[in-house]
Order: structure tokens, then C-alpha cells, then sequence
């Protein structure tokens, strides 16, 4: 498989949001994770995730529940793919960026 990733803008909010990934990287987190970790808004997490999705940085998994049975939607879990962490990292190492460090949660 090629590492080959679509090229991702970096703006501020995505650099908190995969250093968030990174610095969990056996966890799925959820939007709702994400926001508790950043306090960066929905408005802006969402698209951010979308983005990297369909860049391949990040790959997403609806949780297995009924929605009925617990009385909520169920939640979609992001986590960072292999090809993701080497980008993010080939990333911080050809320029330096002001990253954000994540709130601990």
C-alpha cells in the first residue's frame, strides 16, 4: 500500500487535533473526546475529521450499540491510521509548527 496521502492544510485546530491522536495512539476518540481533550468547537472538530478521513490520516468506526436501547445516536470513533502518525510526524519534522499541546483527559 502506498504512503501516499492527499496533502492536508494545516491550520491550527488540525495540528491540536492530530496531536491530540498522537499523543493517544492506542485510543479512538470520539468528536466529544476530542472537544473535552481541545475545547476546540464541534463546528470546527467535524470537518477537520472529515478531511482527514478521506485524506486517509485518520479511519472512523461507528460504535456497535442500539441507539434505542441506550436512548442516544451512536458515536463515531476516530483513530489515527499507521499512514497518518508517519505523515504527522514527516509533518513536524519538515517545519516547525506551533502545535498545542492536547489537556490531559
Amino acid at each position: 500500500m502506498s504512503d501516499f496521502q492527499p496533502e492536508i492544510r494545516m491550520t491550527m485546530p488540525t495540528q491540536v487535533i492530530l496531536s491530540t491522536f498522537d499523543s493517544r495512539p492506542s485510543e479512538r476518540l470520539s468528536g466529544a473526546d476530542i472537544f473535552k481533550c481541545t475545547g476546540i468547537g464541534s463546528g470546527t472538530i467535524y470537518p477537520v475529521l472529515i478531511r482527514l478521513e478521506k485524506a486517509g490520516w485518520l479511519k472512523s468506526e461507528k460504535e456497535k450499540i442500539d441507539p434505542r436501547e441506550v436512548g442516544r445516536p451512536a458515536r463515531t470513533f476516530y483513530r489515527l491510521t499507521p499512514q497518518g502518525a508517519r505523515r504527522f510526524q514527516r509533518v513536524l519534522a519538515s517545519k516547525p509548527l506551533l502545535v498545542l499541546k492536547p489537556m490531559p483527559g
